[in-house]
């Protein structure tokens, strides 16, 4: 990994090197930038974060997350061939600055919401339980 450490941080930005649990950072953060696993897209979805998205050539997986998502019209993407400062300073920038991003991100966490996934999830797996008990 890259040296991160820099003398001109801003204040109102925080540099995380590795860490097991991303989301609280990602809860509060304005703005995610991240590669698109299965996982990382469908959190930054039930969040509502408009997010800026930088996929590893290659991973099928990231890829089509990441152009999935930007159809949604809520990230924009980067890739590693084309990446510099004053692109990811103007994706940051329109993201940031451009509500379409963040109301479509909060729409598609609303409808994260009203599904209700989790309960649903959590509702099937007992109802199995239930049924391998009576074995």
């Amino acid at each position: 990994m890259p040296n991160s450490k820099s003398d001109t941080i801003p204040k109102n930005t925080t540099v995380v090197g590795f860490c097991e649990d991303p989301s609280p950072y990602m809860a509060q953060a304005q703005l995610v930038i991240a590669q698109a696993g299965h996982s990382t897209a469908m959190e930054i979805l039930t969040l509502g974060k408009p997010a800026l998205i930088i996929p590893i050539k290659g991973q099928i997986e990231q890829e089509y997350n990441a152009k999935r998502m930007k159809e949604l019209g809520m990230c924009e993407t980067l890739d590693f061939e084309s990446f510099n400062g004053e692109g990811l300073y103007e994706k940051i920038n329109l993201l940031l600055n451009e509500n379409r991003f963040k109301e479509k991100a909060r729409r598609y966490s609303e409808n994260a919401r009203d599904m209700k996934g989790s309960q649903i999830a959590a509702d099937i797996i007992l109802e199995l339980s239930k049924r391998i008990q009576c074995y």
